[in-house]
């Protein structure tokens, strides 16, 4: 295991990281994009002078930085992207339970209504022009909902 001495950082910053030319240099820099390696090529040509550790971490840094905000803005999209889709998930199956429970509610109001034609279940009792009684418990007859008398306060149609 080999150790790195920092006993004298500045040395270390600024000393020449270029042990045949540039072209080696930016060959070993195996970490590097090639538009970082781009960049080396471009600065070597136009300065001629030597690549050294520091101007090498500074690029290498700035990519990095770079990349890090370009992987954060996709997975903020990703993020917005799956919300959405999430949403317009829920959507679609609140939809189509609305639908299933509308269907049902009209089938079972048709039943009900079918049922109560059919039985011929809910009579009003015939009260007489003068008369404030209510007619004999034999004439009333039940509610279809509940099977009580006529006159269930539950189901307001009785």
């Amino acid at each position: 295991m080999t150790r790195r001495n920092n006993a004298n950082p500045t040395q270390n910053e600024n000393s020449i990281v270029q042990p045949h030319s540039d072209q080696d240099i930016i060959d070993y820099l195996s970490c590097a994009s090639p538009a970082t390696k781009e960049k080396l090529r471009e600065e070597a040509q136009i300065s001629r002078k030597p690549i050294t550790e520091r101007h090498v971490r500074s690029l290498v840094i700035s990519e990095m930085e770079t990349n890090k905000k370009e992987m954060e803005n996709k997975i903020a999209d990703g993020i917005e992207n799956f919300s959405t889709s999430i949403l317009a998930f829920i959507e679609v199956r609140l939809n189509d339970l609305e639908e299933r429970l509308h269907a049902r509610m009209s089938r079972s109001l048709s039943s009900m209504r079918q049922g109560a034609k059919a039985v011929g279940a809910i009579r009003k009792p015939y009260r007489g022009a003068n008369s404030k009684s209510m007619a004999s418990s034999s004439s009333l007859t039940t509610c279809v909902f509940c099977e009580m008398k006529v006159g269930c306060f539950r189901h307001k149609k009785c």
